[in-house]
C-alpha cells in the first residue's frame, strides 16, 4: 500500500496543473483584448515588428543615399538593368541616340529616368497593392516588384495588345491573381494629341475610374503617366496611403502640372531625377508631419 499511495502522489499534481493549463489557454482563445494583440497583418507590421509604413519612409531615405552616391561616382552600372529579349518587348523607344536604356528604362522597364527607375526599384515590395494610369513597360515590370497592380489605360487596343504581351510571359493564374485591367476609354472624337490629351471633361470616366474601391488609403503605389494627368494626379491622393505610400508623376516637368504639385502635402518626401532629353520624373513617399524621417538605421 505504501508503495501505491508513492505512485499515486505525483500524478494528482500533474492532473492538476494540466486542467489548470487547459483553463489558461480557453481564457486567452475567449478573450478579444489579447486576441486582437497578436493579430498585426503583413500589411501593417513589418520584419521585427516595425510599422510598414516605416519601413517605406527608411528605404526612402536609403534609396536617396545610394542614389546620390551612384551620381557622386558617375555610375548607374550598379543597377542590373532588365534583360529584355525582342519577344518580350513591349512598346517603343523613339528619338534613337537620345532615349537610350542608360538613361531611361528599356522596354522591358517603366519609360521613366533611369536614377528614378533605380529609385522605384528599392521602394516596391511584394506585399504592395499598386494601380497605374497608363499600361506598357511598366506594367510587366511592376508586376514582378508588387502583390497586385490595377492599370487604367486609355486606347482599347493598346490595352489589348499588352495584355497578350504580358500573357507571353507570365502564366495566366499569375495574372489572374495579380492583375486587372480597365481599357477606359474617352469621348468619341477626342484627339490623341494636343490640348485633348489632358481635358477633364473628355476623359471623365478615364480619370474617375468608378470600379476603384470607394475607401480611401488603399494604395500602396500609384504611378500616374497617362492622359489628363493633373486631375488623375488628385484623384490619386485622396486613395494613396496616408503613410508610406508611394506617388510618381511622369514627365513632371511640364509647366502644366504645376497644379498637381501644389495639391501634394509639402512636408512630404520627394526624389526627382532628370534626363538628357530634359524629361523628369518625381516620386513622393506619403508621410504624417513630424515623422518623414528614417526611423531605422542605415544596418537595417
Amino acid at each position: 500500500m505504501k508503495k501505491q499511495g508513492a505512485l499515486q502522489a505525483p500524478w494528482l499534481p500533474r492532473a492538476v496543473i494540466g486542467i489548470l493549463m487547459l483553463v489558461v489557454v480557453y481564457l486567452l482563445l475567449t478573450n478579444p483584448s489579447q486576441n486582437a494583440a497578436v493579430k498585426p497583418t503583413s500589411s501593417t507590421k513589418g520584419k521585427g515588428g516595425v510599422n510598414r509604413a516605416q519601413e517605406v519612409i527608411s528605404r526612402f531615405h536609403h534609396a536617396k543615399e545610394y542614389v546620390s552616391r551612384m551620381k557622386t561616382i558617375g555610375k548607374n552600372e550598379l543597377f542590373t538593368m532588365t534583360t529584355c529579349p525582342e519577344k518580350y518587348s513591349i512598346g517603343f523607344r523613339t528619338t534613337p541616340g537620345q532615349v537610350i536604356p542608360e538613361y531611361v528604362g528599356n522596354t522591358c522597364e517603366p519609360w521613366i529616368a533611369r536614377f528614378a527607375l533605380i529609385f522605384l526599384d528599392r521602394l516596391l515590395d511584394t506585399e504592395m497593392a499598386g494601380l497605374e494610369w497608363s499600361t506598357g513597360s511598366s506594367t510587366q515590370w511592376v508586376l514582378m516588384r508588387v502583390k497586385s497592380l490595377i492599370s487604367i489605360e486609355h486606347h482599347a487596343k493598346w490595352s489589348k495588345n499588352v495584355a497578350e504581351s504580358l500573357a507571353k510571359i507570365f502564366d495566366k493564374q499569375f495574372l489572374a491573381q495579380r492583375w486587372e485591367l480597365h481599357a477606359v476609354e474617352p469621348l468619341p472624337g477626342t484627339k490623341e494629341k494636343g490640348p485633348d490629351k489632358e481635358d477633364p471633361i473628355k476623359f471623365k470616366d478615364y480619370i474617375e475610374a468608378s470600379f476603384l474601391p470607394k475607401q480611401e488609403g488603399t494604395y500602396d503605389y500609384i504611378s500616374v503617366d497617362g492622359r489628363a494627368r493633373v486631375q488623375c494626379f488628385k484623384r490619386a491622393l485622396p486613395l494613396l496611403k496616408p503613410e508610406g505610400g508611394v506617388l510618381m508623376l511622369d514627365n513632371s516637368e511640364r509647366e502644366w502640372y504645376a497644379d498637381a504639385f501644389a495639391a501634394v502635402p509639402k512636408h512630404w518626401l520627394m526624389f526627382e531625377d532628370l534626363v538628357n532629353t530634359g524629361e523628369k520624373t518625381t516620386i513622393w513617399v506619403s508621410c504624417v508631419e513630424g515623422r518623414c524621417g528614417s526611423p531605422l538605421s542605415a544596418e537595417d
